[in-house]
C-alpha cells in the first residue's frame, strides 16, 4: 500500500492535481465555475492513479472514479465539437451517467444520479441523451462484464404475511434513522481523516506514507484476525 500510495501521490501531483479527491466535488466545481471544461489529463490519471491505489489495497471504491473519467470524455467531446456551456454540461452529465450505469449495471440510477448532481436542471433536452448514453453503457458493460448485479444482496422475504412479520417492517423506521446518523459520522469522519493527515509533519508524499501505512496494517490485522473473504 505506502508503494501504491506513492506512486498515486506522484501522479497526481505531477499531471493532474484535479484528480486528488473523491471525483463528484471536483467534476461539480467544473460544471459551476469551469464552463463545463476538464482537461483531458485527468482522465488518463484518474484511470491509472486508481488502478494502482486499488490494485495495492488503497480504500477506493469506483464510483468517484468513473464519474470523474466519464465526465472528463463528454467535457472533451463537448469541447471537441464546439459545444455551448450547456451542451457541454448535458455531455459531463451523460458520461457520468454511463459510467455509473457500466460499472454498477444500473441504468436507471445513471440517469437518475447524473439528474441529481450533474445537472443543474432537468428537461426532456437533457433527459433524452442521459437515457441514451446510460442504455448503451449497460448494454457494453454487461457484454464485457456480464449481467450480475454489482452487489449480491439476498433478497428480504417472509415466510408468510402473519401479523408478526408485517409489525416486524415497522423496525425498519428506527433502524433508517440510526443508519441515517451513522451516515453523517461516517462523512464527517472522512473528512476530519483528510484534514488530520494533512497537518502532518513532513511533506506531500511522508504524509501519503504514513497514510498508507495505516490502511496496510488494516488489512493485515483484517487477515490475521477477520474474514477477509
Amino acid at each position: 500500500p505506502i508503494l501504491g500510495g506513492l506512486v498515486v501521490a506522484f501522479l497526481v501531483k505531477t499531471w493532474a492535481p484535479e484528480a486528488k479527491g473523491h471525483g463528484v466535488p471536483e467534476v461539480m466545481d467544473a460544471i459551476h465555475y469551469k464552463e463545463g471544461k476538464i482537461r483531458p489529463t485527468v482522465a488518463g490519471v484518474k484511470i491509472l492513479a486508481s488502478s494502482f491505489s486499488i490494485g495495492s489495497g488503497g480504500s477506493v471504491g469506483r464510483e468517484g472514479p468513473i464519474i470523474q473519467i466519464g465526465s472528463t470524455f463528454g467535457s472533451m467531446v463537448g469541447v471537441a465539437a464546439g459545444c455551448s456551456i450547456s451542451q457541454r454540461v448535458t455531455l459531463i452529465a451523460c458520461g457520468a451517467a454511463g459510467g455509473i450505469a457500466a460499472t454498477f449495471n444500473t441504468p436507471i440510477g445513471g440517469v437518475v444520479f447524473a439528474m441529481e448532481l450533474m445537472l443543474p436542471a432537468t428537461n426532456s433536452r437533457t433527459l433524452m441523451p442521459l437515457g441514451i448514453s446510460s442504455v448503451v453503457a449497460t448494454y457494453i458493460g454487461r457484454a464485457i462484464i456480464g449481467q450480475h448485479p454489482a452487489f449480491d444482496i439476498p433478497a428480504l422475504a417472509f415466510e408468510s404475511t402473519s401479523i408478526e412479520n408485517l409489525l416486524s417492517l415497522l423496525f425498519f423506521v428506527p433502524f433508517g434513522v440510526l443508519v441515517g446518523l451513522v451516515s453523517v459520522l461516517f462523512v464527517k469522519g472522512i473528512y476530519f481523516s483528510e484534514d488530520f493527515f494533512e497537518s502532518l509533519p513532513g511533506g506531500y508524499y511522508t504524509q501519503h506514507s504514513i497514510g498508507m501505512l495505516v490502511q496496510g496494517l488494516l488489512i493485515y490485522c483484517m487477515m490475521v484476525f477477520g474474514d477477509h473473504y
